[in-house]
């Protein structure tokens, strides 16, 4: 059957739609490249307290401390996860990684570093890196700051993904450890949690292959 007269104006509204609905979609496609990339290529090599294969040092991420110096329930768990690895002989030693601000009288470190010394860790067994700012920066200067080469990246597990991939792109032989929750995390905290690390994937990756990213004190800044 021949086209009507109609037939034209009729499918310009279905192609505007088209086009309109591409349009929409297009920005989440870097997003969900990343992420994708970054989950397939860590998906083996994040692994249980109890599966965690032999590395010389545990490089534990900074999180948020509390004005009272404890850490927070998230960093306390990624610190009493390197304190039973340290025990098992999994490790021999753990770098914390975190912000140290003295300006703020803001210490991750410290107060990362006092727990484990609570917990029985000698202290002959920490190394401390202040310039930890970020996952990125934590990576970059575990390799050419405290020349580590082969770790295990200790922490939470909807972080340990991202941690690995960026630790292997500076040129370390890891493996991650998801830190076992020590308590039921609220849906609202697990699904923040999920949503900024998703985004911050998306960041890695840029951080890595297009802007070449420095991490923010540099090779001679301590």
């Amino acid at each position: 059957m021949a086209a009507g007269p109609d037939d034209g104006p009729r499918r310009r509204p279905r192609r505007r739609a088209r086009w309109l609905l591409a349009g929409l979609l297009a920005p989440l496609l870097p997003p969900v490249i990343a992420n994708a990339w970054i989950l397939l290529a860590t998906a083996r090599s994040i692994h249980d307290l109890e599966s965690a294969p032999r590395h010389r040092t545990a490089i534990v991420p900074g999180a948020s401390v509390h004005r009272d110096r404890g850490p927070s329930n998230l960093l306390a768990d990624r610190l009493d996860t390197a304190a039973a690895l340290l025990a098992a002989g999994t490790v021999d030693e753990v770098l914390l990684s975190g912000d140290r601000d003295v300006e703020r009288s803001y210490d991750e470190v410290a107060v990362m570093a006092a727990y484990l010394r609570d917990l029985g860790v000698p202290a002959t067994a920490i190394r401390v890196d202040p310039h930890g700012y970020r996952t990125f920066d934590s990576a970059w200067r575990a390799r050419r700051i405290y020349g580590i080469d082969d770790a295990l990246i200790v922490t939470n597990a909807f972080h340990a993904p991202r941690a690995v991939w960026l630790a292997r792109a500076q040129g370390i032989r890891c493996d991650g450890v998801a830190a076992p929750p020590s308590r039921d995390y609220p849906l609202r905290t697990r699904l923040w949690n999920q949503l900024r690390e998703a985004a911050a994937r998306t960041v890695a990756v840029l951080d890595v292959w297009v802007l070449d990213t420095r991490p923010r004190v540099p090779a001679g800044g301590g």
